[in-house]
């Protein structure tokens, strides 16, 4: 169910094109940004445009969170952690093209 919900709300940020122009570090974009890769690891990316960075991260994190809550391969929600945390990270301090 929750994953329905992610993406969803990824399909609505591509469909309606809800980017934001980004322009230097720590700008009001880049926060915005972390703060849907905190909630979402990937968004972040895909609100400022990255879409294959979006993928990735999001692909990256959700494989192990999913395999941690099998409860077998737990500890895999350490990498899922470390992933989401680079998501975070990349989307606050991306500097965009220029």
């Amino acid at each position: 169910m929750i994953i329905a919900k992610q993406v969803i709300v990824i399909i609505i940020v591509i469909k309606f094109n809800v980017g934001v122009m980004m322009s230097n570090q720590g700008s009001g974009g880049n926060v915005l940004a972390a703060i849907c890769s905190f909630f979402i690891a990937g968004l972040g990316q895909l609100v400022q445009g990255r879409i294959l960075a979006a993928i990735l991260f999001f692909l990256l994190t959700w494989v192990n969170y999913t395999l941690a809550a099998t409860g077998i391969l737990f500890f895999m929600a350490v990498p899922g952690l470390i992933f989401h945390l680079w998501a975070v990270i990349d989307a606050a301090r991306y500097k965009g093209r220029n």
